[in-house]
């Protein structure tokens, strides 16, 4: 009982720090995307002053900035739920160590009632795997809004392919003008991408702890 009590502390440890890296790397994709959001409205004001293929290159704007104000929106919902999530797991640490230390007290004979201490545990338990079943849930609802902002991402990436398009087909000024606006895009694209595949990763690792964790429950109830 002693080592899976260490075990079980160990990760929920883990979960804890993963999580936390979970929250900074929402913090890191929110970033990129108000930066595309920035460059479609740059762009957007630009275009107006820009004569040749005014119209085409003002639609294209025009989608850049819808497509980025959607994910600007999806990234603050996965912003809330990732601030929830780190709480849930350190709420989850913090019983870890307070049944750690319970447990301790009672073999050294600390406690006077036993069977009180031994219910206190478990309710400690109880609210440990009920916190951990939620970031179970939480991660579900970031892993739906994170596989529309990868859809939007590819779209993004088009956008700026019809820009560099565009400039091919434009005046030397305009041609580095427009080609600018779709290297800014692209590049923040990619970075999104990037950051997209890390934040997917780090989901399928706080999956994977829990799951483990949860193995622990089925441990402790055939002990009791």
């Amino acid at each position: 009982m002693t080592q899976s009590l260490n075990d079980f502390r160990i990760k929920v440890g883990q979960l804890f720090f993963i999580c936390n890296q979970l929250r900074e790397s929402i913090g890191r994709v929110s970033t990129t995307i108000n930066e595309i959001y920035e460059v479609s409205l740059r762009s957007g004001i630009s275009s107006s002053h820009v004569e040749v293929g005014k119209r085409a290159f003002n639609e294209i704007a025009k989608q850049i900035a819808s497509t980025s104000k959607a994910m600007e929106e999806e990234s603050k919902q996965i912003r809330d739920i990732g601030i929830l999530i780190s709480n849930l797991s350190l709420g989850c640490l913090r019983r870890a160590l307070q049944i750690k230390k319970m447990e301790e007290a009672r073999k050294m004979g600390c406690g006077r009632n036993e069977k009180a201490v031994e219910r206190a545990i478990e309710r400690m338990e109880i609210a440990v795997f009920k916190q951990i079943d939620e970031i179970e849930v939480l991660c579900r609802r970031t892993n739906v809004l994170s596989s529309k902002i990868a859809q939007q991402a590819e779209r993004l990436w088009s956008l700026a392919v019809n820009l560099r398009m565009e400039a091919s087909q434009s005046g030397e000024e305009e041609e580095v003008f427009f080609s600018n606006i779709g290297a800014a895009v692209a590049a923040a694209g990619e970075k999104l991408k990037a950051q997209q595949e890390a934040y997917q990763g780090l989901i399928r690792q706080c999956r994977e702890i829990r799951g483990e964790l949860k193995s622990f429950q089925g441990e402790y109830k055939h002990a009791a």
